[in-house]
């Protein structure tokens, strides 16, 4: 139908349905968090190998995954208990280094 080159058609679709075009795709993104997982794992081996974690009640305690999260999370970056508590969402849960790892990395 047109002698355009076909991705400048499809660009020019996408603006005219209120889409965006952009350039460069990375540019388009900042990273806001890229958990440190080595640092994680490390802290979390020395918090097993400590003992500490059998004193915060152990893998069968209800609150244990929140209290060795607020744990490793103070020592890597240290905050107020707020600060820590806010940085504890939900997302962050299903990329913990205790939920279904046996060494913990440590």
């Amino acid at each position: 139908m047109t002698k355009r080159p076909r991705d400048l058609v499809e660009n020019f679709r996408l603006l005219l349905k209120g889409g965006a075009v952009v350039g460069c795709l990375e540019e388009c993104f900042d990273v806001v968090r890229s958990p440190p997982y080595g640092h994680v794992a490390g802290v979390l081996g020395t918090l097993r190998k400590i003992g500490l974690e059998g004193i915060i009640g152990g893998k069968g305690v209800r609150g244990h995954p929140l209290s060795a999260a607020m744990i490793v999370a103070r020592v890597i970056d240290p905050q107020s208990k707020l600060g820590t508590a806010r940085g504890l969402r939900d997302e962050s849960l299903f990329s913990c280094p205790w939920r279904g790892t046996r060494s913990g990395g440590g």
